[in-house]
């Protein structure tokens, strides 16, 4: 993430054929850390692959949008429009 952006997207290949994990972290360090000790998990999203073409990894697409105080994640099944997992994050909780 960038910092002064309000969004972040990528795609990744999932770990298996039948699901991915996404993990989502935060830090309170101004600028984007290095190490995964200077962050705290605060979600873990799992989407079960419908997988039609048969692919060892599927590709999977990340969107998160940053809010004030809530962020939304969005991990999406490529080629699979409708295979999509949703998480809201309020950060004050």
């Amino acid at each position: 993430m960038v910092p002064g952006t309000t969004a972040a997207e990528g795609v990744f290949n999932s770990q298996d054929k039948s699901s991915a994990c996404v993990e989502i972290f935060k830090s309170d360090l101004d600028h984007p850390p290095m190490f995964d000790l200077e962050c705290e998990r605060v979600a873990k999203l799992k989407i079960t692959l419908r997988n039609k073409k048969g692919l060892s990894k599927v590709p999977v697409r990340v969107k998160i949008d940053f809010g004030q105080v809530l962020a939304t994640v969005t991990a999406v099944e490529e080629d699979e429009e409708n295979n999509v997992v949703d998480a809201h994050m309020d950060w004050l909780l």
